[in-house]
């Protein structure tokens, strides 16, 4: 009965499937989906492939490396807390969002979150005071930096500035001494701050032996000005001891299809237990 039910939905264009919850296999149907529909539009779903790969390859480093503390700066909406929660980390998260209205949506999901989860509304940087951050269309665009030509070009719209705030700046180490987390001695830390990844990096100096893996935005062609490329961040992290492990693509230039930026995952292999 089974074969024949199967036999007549393939007929009728549609696929018997089982449901699940694993993260990954869904993001499979829902990449295949996207190819189905437009097979062509490479440049449009190619981000859905490399999400899949890596988000396999973030659930075998959180098993090998088994953090303590997963430390998310820039956390948007959320987006990448959500997604270590799915691949199985049960354990606490500190979040820094320095847009005053996304950082007070973090607040109510922070307070639903039952493993233990702390929010503060800032940047990190690799100095103590305030800076100015600019806030664009497409709030995940957001920077301390002003978008160049390149941005404008490629991301049109999404770089256009809505507002500007004042936002608290800190080294990392500072705010995690306002956590009750700050004695964690696994520390996976992630950064995505639109261009300004190496001064969290550097304020971060004290914390990066306490760290065993990183998650940065890497950027092979420079979106805002003044801003330093890829290698510069790779060579800080191996001078601590870091081990690059991969480099997951997130756009392409639509000229050339060349990568602009890319999430590049290092581990520190003395930290492993």
């Amino acid at each position: 009965m089974k074969k024949q039910l199967r036999s007549l939905l393939k007929s009728m264009g549609v696929k018997l499937t089982h449901l699940t919850n694993d993260p990954i296999v869904e993001n499979l149907d829902h990449c295949r989906e996207r190819i189905r529909l437009a097979p062509t539009g490479w440049i449009d779903w190619q981000h859905d492939v490399s999400s899949i790969l890596q988000s396999a390859h973030l659930r075998a480093l959180l098993d090998h490396f088994r953090p303590d503390l997963v430390v998310d700066v820039g956390a948007n909406h959320g987006q990448f807390a959500a997604s270590v929660r799915q691949l199985g980390y049960l354990g606490p998260m500190i979040s820094l969002e320095p847009q005053a209205d996304l950082f007070e949506q973090l607040k109510v999901k922070a307070k639903a979150d039952a493993q233990g989860w702390e929010v503060f509304r800032g940047g990190a940087s690799d100095h103590d005071g305030e800076m100015e951050l600019n806030i664009f269309k497409g709030d995940t665009f957001s920077s301390f930096h002003q978008p160049n030509a390149t941005a404008k070009r490629r991301f049109e719209s999404l770089v256009e500035l809505s507002r500007v705030e004042k936002v608290p700046v800190k080294p990392l180490s500072d705010w995690l001494e306002l956590s009750p987390f700050a004695q964690a001695q696994r520390i996976f830390l992630k950064t995505d701050t639109q261009g300004h990844d190496l001064e969290v990096i550097r304020g971060a100096a004290p914390l990066l032996p306490q760290c065993c893996m990183i998650m940065s935005e890497s950027s092979s062609i420079a979106l805002y000005d003044r801003v330093t490329g890829a290698e510069s961040l790779g060579t800080v992290l191996q001078d601590h001891g870091f081990k690059f492990a991969a480099a997951y693509p997130l756009s392409f230039d639509d000229k050339d299809l060349t990568v602009i930026e890319s999430d590049a995952l290092f581990v520190r292999p003395a930290s492993l237990p």
